[in-house]
């Protein structure tokens, strides 16, 4: 769409779809920063509808990138797009010193110290960046402790509670307002480790859509009822355990009892490893899932 958008034409305006295409932002996304954080001013038809300049296109284009790279919109809004540029070129990552300060509280089973340092950078990050800089470095240094055993398994059993915490009061937080299509995220059983589909939902439901997190280790019955019940457009299932045999069965069988016109997504360390029936697709990384639930966007 870039092609569509002739920068020194500036009397020239474009549709809210154009811009959705152009940008990568979903009309969710975009009314939000419209209303709450004024980040461009559209100007409105007769009949209301927004109209973009191509000027208010690219400025949309690198808030985008702003906040790809760790940036909170409010932060973001009031800047110059020369300032904006200058974001863009300074990724924001949580300190490697921050998930060590989580991983020395968990040893001394210090929970409160542990659950500080986590709020912090959920406050400094926001809740996609949380996800991408923070949580998964962290997770990863949770087990890589557990396995040599410098950390024992209550140890462990704290980080991932409090972790599930902070990730379930971003998604409940960012769950009113949202308009996209239905997906639903979970784990199949007898898979349990839950955080990697949480995740998911806050990274998708960020991106526009409308998620439904569905909890851990499903019967395949179970997600296909709900999916039915949902109207969901596609369903979302992590998979940690690598070429296990049961869950593979169970991703056969969920792709054979969903509708044909329900998307089905496997993501997770363990996802590469399963021989997927035709139909269900693998998601690599939380930048896919992104990318998928925009196209899920354009298709309605």
């Amino acid at each position: 769409m870039a092609s569509v958008v002739q920068p020194n034409a500036d009397h020239v305006t474009y549709p809210l779809r154009v811009v959705v295409e152009a940008t990568g932002l979903s009309e969710h996304v975009l009314r939000a920063w419209e209303r709450r954080h004024s980040i461009v001013q559209p100007q409105r038809t007769p009949g209301g509808s927004r109209r973009y300049r191509a000027r208010e296109i690219d400025r949309l284009r690198l808030a985008k990138s702003a906040v790809e790279v760790g940036h909170r919109i409010g932060d973001l809004a009031q800047l110059s797009d020369q300032e904006l540029r200058a974001f863009v070129q300074r990724p924001m990552s949580a300190p490697v010193g921050a998930v060590e300060r989580v991983v020395g509280a968990l040893g001394r089973f210090d929970g409160n110290e542990a659950e500080r340092e986590i709020g912090v950078q959920l406050s400094a990050l926001g809740g996609v960046s949380f996800c991408r800089s923070f949580v998964g470095p962290l997770l990863e240094r949770i087990g890589e402790e557990w396995a040599s055993q410098r950390l024992c398994v209550a140890s462990e059993h704290i980080g991932s509670a409090l972790v599930r915490s902070a990730l379930g009061g971003i998604l409940r937080a960012n769950r009113s307002g949202t308009s996209g299509p239905t997906v639903l995220f979970t784990t199949l059983a007898p898979e349990t480790h839950e955080l990697g589909a949480l995740m998911a939902a806050i990274v998708a439901g960020a991106a526009g859509i409308t998620p439904h997190f569905l909890g851990s280790d499903l019967p395949v019955g179970e997600i296909v009822g709900a999916a039915s019940g949902a109207a969901a457009r596609a369903v979302a299932v992590s998979v940690v355990s690598n070429g296990d045999s049961a869950t593979a069965r169970n991703v056969r069988a969920l792709r054979r009892r969903l509708p044909r016109s329900t998307h089905l997504w496997v993501g997770g360390r363990g996802a590469p490893s399963l021989v997927l029936p035709r139909g269900a697709e693998v998601v690599s990384t939380l930048e896919d899932l992104e990318s998928r639930s925009r196209l899920l966007l354009l298709q309605r």
